[in-house]
């Protein structure tokens, strides 16, 4: 995430897609809180997928790991 930030510069906006649609998706909660407050230490605007949608993590826990405009299905 420094490499890309440090190479566009703070006027652009970074977003990221984690994914979490794949059926094998290996992460969880805990690691979609840690990765979003790393993301927001680099003004990423949009985080995607965080969680798989099929859990009811991805429902219930959402709104604890938003930092960014993003969905309810897509967090």
């Amino acid at each position: 995430m420094q490499t890309a930030r440090d190479t566009v510069g703070p006027d652009v906006e970074l977003m990221v897609d984690a994914g979490g649609s794949d059926a094998y998706w290996p992460h969880g909660y805990k690691w979609a809180l840690r990765t979003a407050q790393m993301l927001a230490a680099y003004d990423v605007v949009w985080f995607e997928e965080a969680l798989p949608p099929t859990t009811w993590l991805a429902t219930s826990n959402c709104a604890a790991i938003r930092r960014f405009p993003s969905p309810p299905a897509k967090c």
